[in-house]
């Protein structure tokens, strides 16, 4: 069985995280309940949100490689999944603190 046979008869809007077997969407991950917990955790997703859309800048401004249209799939599905998982911490952190983390480290303001 190939990965495309595992997304049939669909294709979600997230890259599945396959464990053993089963497919994980966002909305399944247990969060913490502490908010120093969700501000380590929303740090760390817009650190992974970072690396790649770095990635991606890497490899479309590459001339060998930039024709294979499944990187781009995985790598914009992989992006949506941690954009919607730093969502939900998002929505559960007090709303004066947000401003403060996305000025720390921010992909989105390139």
């Amino acid at each position: 069985m190939n990965f495309y046979d595992l997304l049939l008869p669909y294709y979600p809007t997230t890259l599945p995280l396959v464990k053993h077997g089963s497919i994980m969407h966002y909305t399944q991950i247990k969060l913490p309940q502490e908010n120093k917990h969700l501000v380590n955790c929303y740090l760390y997703l817009t650190i992974k949100l970072r690396s790649l859309w770095v990635e991606y800048v890497q490899y479309a401004e590459s001339p060998i490689d930039a024709q294979e249209t499944f990187y781009y799939l995985m790598l914009f599905n992989e992006m949506d999944f941690y954009e919607a998982l730093r969502l939900r911490v998002q929505d559960q952190l007090p709303p004066k603190l947000i401003p403060k983390l996305r000025s720390l480290d921010d992909y989105s303001s390139w």
